[in-house]
């Protein structure tokens, strides 16, 4: 089903809209299974299929591990138009990792990843696998990739012991374009010369495009 038409105009995710960690907190997700629908109706919403946004403020780093979005016999659906991924819309100085796996169908716009849309500063990821089919949203779509959509600046993000398969099928509109567009990363920019890095290692990627 299509579910409802509940609006909210900053965060939404399938578990939790909003994580951020204050002084001295620490917050963990571990063996979370999660299905079925996301779909934002704000333009401006920064959804995932686990959490909205997933950062830490004061305290630890957050952390989601041994986790599974969707299913072999059911994809989850997640759709917003800008900052839409698989397990966060977006990710500020935390973690995905240890098994973690995600099977969805991700539609949107920009910045569109099966891990996460917009990967920020202190970014982890490891040991996860994603199966992800991504629908383009607009004939103009823009950073979208397997595991991260994209990193917009000289952030440090580390990617290692991923397995992403990425499948981005034949659009039924032929002036449908992806700008950016990546078996594991759709995007990096990098202005300045710091010791900041995005780091890919020990990772496979199988696409179709």
């Amino acid at each position: 089903p299509d579910g409802g038409t509940i609006s909210t105009t900053t965060y939404l995710g399938g578990l939790v809209g909003h994580v951020q960690t204050s002084s001295g907190g620490k917050f963990e997700a571990r063996e979370i299974a999660i299905n079925g629908l996301v779909k934002a109706h704000d333009q401006q919403v920064v959804v995932g299929g686990v959490f909205g946004i997933l950062k830490a403020g004061a305290g630890e780093s957050p952390k989601i591990e041994s986790s599974r979005v969707g299913s072999s016999s059911q994809r989850m659906m997640i759709q917003g138009y800008q900052k839409v991924g698989g397990i966060a819309g977006q990710i500020h100085d935390a973690e995905v990792v240890q098994k973690t796996i995600v099977l969805a169908n991700l539609k949107g716009k920009d910045y569109v990843g099966g891990i996460v849309g917009d990967a920020l500063d202190n970014t982890q990821i490891s040991d996860v696998k994603t199966d992800i089919i991504y629908l383009p949203l607009s004939t103009t779509n823009s950073r979208v990739g397997g595991v991260v959509g994209g990193i917009a600046g000289d952030f440090s993000v580390s990617i290692e012991g991923v397995v992403s398969n990425f499948t981005v099928p034949t659009p039924t509109d032929p002036l449908t374009k992806v700008d950016k567009l990546g078996g594991i990363v759709g995007h990096r920019m990098d202005n300045t010369a710091s010791a900041n890095s995005l780091r890919i290692m020990n990772s496979k990627t199988f696409v179709d495009f």
